[in-house]
């Protein structure tokens, strides 16, 4: 189920000060820095990529210029596709063995466990399946 987005950029940014109120003092200091504002931007993406609409998430790739949205990633992969095999021909290799067409939601779900397992057990990550 998706969120808002304005609902999770709250939630999210709630998150981050709590965690901040719970540093000691000399590492809060360090929360002012443009570093640190640009660290919780990135975090707030994330999180938006996560849990907003997949219609949501794909304006927003829009709006830093990947067009087309899902149709157009899509397209995309099938022309670096096609590049890499046209490469491994140039180069002698052989083709990878056939397998059957990309499943991108195997590819999330499996993005999803590494990014799990990267941040631990203090943030979920739930993939979110788009309508239609």
């Amino acid at each position: 189920m998706s969120k808002p987005i304005d609902l999770i950029v709250a939630n999210e940014l709630h998150r981050i000060a709590e965690a901040i109120e719970k540093m000691p003092p000399v590492l809060r200091a360090g929360t002012t820095t443009a570093d640190f504002k640009a660290e919780v931007a990135r975090q707030v993406l994330c999180k938006i990529s996560h849990e907003a609409s997949a219609a949501a998430v794909v304006r927003a790739l829009e709006s830093v210029g990947v067009c087309g949205g899902v149709d157009g990633l899509a397209q995309r992969l099938a022309a670096v596709q096609e590049s890499r095999a046209e490469e491994r021909r140039a180069a002698g290799e052989p083709e990878p063995a056939p397998q059957s067409p990309v499943n991108f939601e195997r590819i999330v779900d499996s993005l999803a466990k590494t990014l799990q397992a990267s941040l631990g057990d203090g943030v979920i990550v739930k993939p979110v399946k788009s309508e239609g």
